[in-house]
């Protein structure tokens, strides 16, 4: 249940985020060297997040590790939550389906499930 809160949040959160962004536009009173930066910091989200989008269920542990990296906190080799490379402060959590057999190159675990992405503070380990 906690999961479902946590996903439906971050994606309001980050819709919210983007209309924000898409829709803002300076006033007459408004600096526009603040708006340029701000125009600058939307433009960069939604690169990450573009890039974050190439990361699909069908995925392996090598192709989602080139953008993220392991958080701390507990993880297990079948489930465990990750942090963006370019943001540490951008993180999802990702399933995976394990091999039967223990001695199977862990960067070939396939995703079979992914969250959308969140803000987060970077777990303590």
């Amino acid at each position: 249940m906690r999961n479902i809160w946590t996903i439906l949040f971050a994606i309001i959160g980050i819709g919210v985020l983007f209309v924000s962004c898409s829709t803002q536009s300076p006033s007459s009173t408004e600096n526009r060297s603040d708006y340029a930066v701000s125009t600058n910091h939307c433009e960069w989200l939604f690169e990450c997040y573009k890039d974050i989008g190439t990361i699909k269920v069908g995925s392996n542990r090598a192709d989602l590790l080139k953008k993220f990296f392991q958080s701390g906190g507990l993880s297990t080799r079948g489930t465990a939550g990750f942090q963006y490379r370019k943001c540490p402060y951008i993180c999802m959590d990702v399933e995976f389906q394990v091999p039967e057999s223990a001695g199977n190159e862990i960067s070939e675990d396939k995703i079979i499930k992914i969250s959308e992405p969140y803000v987060a503070l970077a777990p303590a380990d």
